[in-house]
Formats: C-alpha cells, sequence, structure tokens
C-alpha cells in the first residue's frame, strides 16, 4: 500500500511574495485530528513564504506531521509530532526502507537551523541524526541514485545566501561537506537527471537567472550556460528532459540534459509566478497549478504536452492557491492542500479529477491553516 508523508511547516510569520480510481474521497476524506506521488523534483520545501513582499500572516497551531494512505483510499491522520521545533521552510526526501529524511528550516527566532530527523513509516518514530554540518534554511535536497541525499544552498542563519553543499550519508546517518555550487542560491529548485547528475536552477536573493549541475562521483558543480528564471519548478518529463515552469510571465522552459541546453517554450495561458505546483501526470503531461500571479494568488492552471512543448488552459480550482502542496494519487488525480491567497492561508483541500477534468473540494480539512507544505511517497 502506498503511503504519503507530508510535512504540516506552520511559519510563525509568513511573508507573501509581491512580485485504483476511487469514489469516496469525500467519505473518509482527512481525519482533523489536532494531535511523492506525482511530486516535482525537489525544491526549497516545495514552496516558500520568505518574501519582499507587505502583505503577512500569522497561523498556527504547532508544526505537525500527518501520513496517510494513498490507496485504496484516501485517507489522513496525525503522526508522531516532529522534534526541534522546525516552523518553515525545512526540506524533505523519502529515503528506500518507508524512510524520510528532514533537514534544516527556520526554528524560534527565524533562525536557520542544523537538525536533522530520520522518519520511519514502518515504525512511526523520529530519529535525531547529524546534524548538518551548516545551519540553511530553504535549501534543495535530492536523493542521489545512490541513496545519499545532496544539500545544497539555502539562507544561514545571518540570512545571507549559500553557495555550500554537503552529503548525507544514510548508512551512518551523517552529513559531510562536498564541493560549493558556482552561485549562492536559496528558495531554488534541483532535479535528479537520469544520467545521476543533479540540475539546479533559480533561486531568490542571490543567484538570479543561473543554473549548474552536480556530478556525485567528481563531488562538483558546473556552471551551465544560458539563462533560467529566478523561481522555478523543475519536473523530470518521462523522456528525461526537464520542465523549468512558474515565473511572473507565461514563458517556460525545457533543459535537454543530453545537450546541457535550455529552449524557452510557451506561452502559458497564464502567469503562475512564484510558488505555483507542477505535478507529472500519469500521461506524460504536466499540470501547472495556482501560485502567486502578477498581483496575486490566482487558481489558473495549464497543461504542458511534452509532444508537442505547448501548453492549453487546464480547468480552475475552487481556490486560489499559492505556498501550497500537490501530489499525484495513484488513480491519476492530484490532491491540492493547504496555501494562501492575498493574506488568508486554506485550511482546506481540494483535488483535479483525472476523468471529469474539474477539481473538486474536499469535504474535512486539514488540522489548521498551512502554508509551505511538503509532500513525500513512502518507498519500500
Amino acid at each position: 500500500m502506498s503511503r504519503l508523508l507530508l510535512l504540516l511547516l506552520v511559519p510563525l510569520l509568513c511573508v507573501f511574495v509581491a512580485c485504483p480510481h476511487h469514489d469516496d474521497k469525500d467519505d473518509p476524506g482527512f481525519s482533523g485530528d489536532d494531535d511523492e506521488c506525482g511530486l516535482s523534483c525537489g525544491g526549497a520545501s516545495n514552496s516558500s513564504g520568505m518574501g519582499t513582499g507587505d502583505e503577512s500572516t500569522t497561523v498556527g497551531p504547532n508544526p505537525t506531521i500527518a501520513e496517510g494512505t494513498l490507496a485504496p483510499s484516501y485517507l489522513l491522520n496525525s503522526g508522531p509530532a516532529l522534534p526541534g521545533g522546525i516552523l518553515d521552510d525545512a526540506a524533505m526526501v523519502a529515503l528506500p526502507g518507508r524512510r524520510a529524511l528532514v533537514a534544516g528550516g527556520f526554528r524560534t527566532g527565524n533562525v536557520a537551523g542544523a537538525e536533522a530527523y530520520l522518519y520511519s513509516g514502518i515504525s512511526r518514530t523520529w530519529t535525531t541524526v547529524g546534524p548538518m554540518v551548516q545551519a540553511r534554511t530553504a535549501h534543495v535536497m535530492v536523493r542521489l541514485m545512490d541513496n545519499r541525499v545532496l544539500v545544497a544552498g539555502g539562507f544561514d542563519a545571518t540570512t545571507a545566501a549559500l553557495a555550500t553543499a554537503e552529503i548525507f550519508d544514510p548508512n551512518t546517518n551523517t552529513f559531510a561537506p562536498t564541493g560549493s555550487m558556482t552561485a549562492t542560491r536559496g528558495f531554488h529548485t534541483a532535479c535528479l537527471l537520469d544520467d545521476g547528475r543533479v540540475l539546479v536552477v533559480g533561486g531568490l536573493f542571490g543567484s538570479g537567472s543561473s543554473a549548474e549541475v552536480y556530478d556525485p562521483v567528481m563531488g562538483q558543480f558546473t556552471a551551465l550556460p544560458g539563462t533560467a528564471s529566478v523561481e522555478r519548478n523543475a519536473v523530470k518529463l518521462n523522456d528525461g528532459r526537464v520542465l523549468l515552469s512558474g515565473s511572473t510571465n507565461t514563458t517556460a522552459t525545457l533543459f535537454d540534459p543530453t545537450t546541457n541546453t535550455f529552449t524557452d517554450i510557451g506561452p502559458m495561458n497564464s502567469p503562475h509566478g512564484f510558488f505555483p505546483t507542477a505535478t507529472l501526470l500519469n500521461d506524460g503531461r504536466v499540470l501547472i497549478a495556482g501560485g502567486r500571479g502578477n498581483v496575486f494568488e490566482t487558481s489558473a492552471t495549464d497543461f504542458f504536452d511534452p509532444i508537442s512543448s505547448t501548453f492549453t488552459q487546464g480547468p480552475s480550482m475552487n481556490l486560489n492557491r499559492g505556498q501550497h502542496a500537490a501530489f499525484k494519487l495513484p488513480n491519476g488525480d492530484v490532491m491540492m492542500l493547504g496555501g494562501g491567497d492575498n493574506g488568508i492561508v486554506h485550511d482546506t483541500a481540494e483535488y483535479w479529477d483525472v476523468n471529469l477534468n474539474t477539481f473538486v473540494m474536499m469535504q474535512t480539512n486539514l488540522p489548521g491553516p498551512r502554508l509551505s507544505l511538503v509532500a513525500v511517497e513512502l518507498v519500500d
């Protein structure tokens, strides 16, 4: 049975950037207890809230973990509390053996931490590991082909953007330094390529529109020619190319790892701005949903067709959402969780019905309003 681990991060102060099929989802729903999935490639906690805008909101309660089944029916129940008081912008990655690594993120006082924890979906317990070599938040974590984890960039305890990187070894549960990136990056995105390298793209408050690749054999980063947007979602397509989407305009980009080149494509039908989600569908298309558009969050969606390299307009979500989480259910539906809309933080969820091509609201809600959610599928 597939299982989902959802890190329900709750920022104490989130600043919005100005810039098999079942029919009973609404029956079991979410438990509402207070006590991967078609996920995009690794990014800074999937969606993040640090920025330069003037709209802010305080939300609670404390961060919690939820674990749920993805088949044959969808359930979400509270799990064991995450130790360490992570508040926002941590990163999480699934490891074999139904485990998940959570590291970094803001702590009380909005200070980046170096703490790291390993979750077991078998015993449903947390184990303290590490710590990381350097405290960081808004970083990326990507599981390599040998199951080690690359940790790169982010912001340190002084909020300075980082170029440093490190490797987590799941055999020893320790972190060790590796080569630094060619640019400082925070709120960037990263994606494991079919050849074992890692593509790292963009970021805010540091790198601008640049990209590079990490070679895990050499332990080195190499800058790539061409440019990519400051803030992107990265989704590896079935043919090995990577779709980069999400910016204040309607342009998207394709990265070809065989030539190390970027090609602008589009336009998308809506500017998805910062913090949309991008989900690889069962038919090979990509669903891009929400985000902060030119002014406020949007409910708009786009479908990307990798065969024609074109976008078609999708159905609107029921609510505007940015900084939300999205994951694909085994039947092909895509769930949208939480997020914000012009200062309002959602505790609601809805899903895109693959057969009806429409969004349906869940009848029960999350345990509280949530931004910067992170979701991974626990794997054997």
